[in-house]
This record gives structure tokens, sequence and C-alpha cells, in this order.
């Protein structure tokens, strides 16, 4: 990414997206999203940023990144569907859970990738999260709490 202010804004229901001051702010929806039938998927993904080096794209909850063993029902998959909507190879910076919505990065080279997911890993990149809430929060506050209760042990 060149450096320099880069802004970006996504028309998404709770999810904004951009490229700011060098740093990317990617928000998803929490929790979880209803799930959504691979059937009602769009047939292209919304393209968000593209220069000559990244790509940013919509992802539907629903929408996997790339094949998985786990989930060996799905025909489907963002890297196919980015890929031929560019026209070339792309490399997925980060993932995304299947039932997650949100800003999903393909590098269009291995290099370029490689270079965000490096900053993306040594958290020079900041992120923020975007949550759908119940009540009434503070203007301003911290929530240190886990998505979802761990289980108790099992009992012998």
């Amino acid at each position: 990414i060149r450096r320099g202010p880069r802004r970006l804004r996504a028309v998404a229901p709770a999810m904004d997206a951009g490229l700011d001051g060098g740093g990317v702010r990617s928000s998803v929806l929490l929790p979880k999203q209803k799930p959504v039938m691979e059937t009602n998927l769009p047939d292209v993904l919304e393209v968000l940023y593209q220069d000559e080096h990244y790509v940013a794209v919509n992802k539907p909850a629903g929408l996997l990144v790339h094949r998985s063993r786990i989930a060996r029902d799905a025909d489907r998959f963002a890297l196919q569907m980015v890929r031929d909507q560019v026209g070339q190879w792309v490399y997925p910076v980060h993932r995304l859970d299947r039932p997650t919505s949100g800003v999903l990065l393909f590098g269009l080279s291995s290099e370029a990738a490689r270079h965000l997911g490096l900053a993306l890993a040594e958290r020079t990149v900041r992120k923020t999260y975007l949550a759908v809430v119940r009540g009434h929060p503070g203007p301003r506050g911290r929530v240190v709490r886990p998505l979802k209760e761990p289980r108790d042990e099992p009992v012998d």
C-alpha cells in the first residue's frame, strides 16, 4: 500500500472499511450473523478497493475464503470468485470465518500478500471491529469478555 492517507467506505449493513494513514481498518458484524445459505450468495463480490498490489472485497456471511476439508459441502469460495473477477491469481492476506461478513484483503502477488500479512501479524496495522450490542453502552469503553463463555471441563 502506498504511503499517505487512504480512506475507503463501503455501503453494507454494519460494515465499514478503510485504508487510512497507511493502516487498514476492517469492521465485522459481531456476534455471528444468522447463517446464509450458500445458494443466497452473490454471483460476484463487491470490490471495495483495488490498486496494482491489492484488492479488497466485501465478503458476505456464509462464504468460505478458500477450500477446506472441514466444509466439504461448499462449492463457492471467495478466492476463486475474486480471481475470476480481476482476471488474475490472488493471494489471501488473512481469513474471515464462514459465518462472518467483512472486508477481505487479497494481494495481487504473493509478495504483496506476504508484506501486508506480516504487517497484520506484527500489529503495525490497526484493525477496528464494530459490534452490534444489546442495551446502551457508554460512548467509550472497553469490554474485556469472551464472545462465547468457555465450557466447563468434562467430569469423569
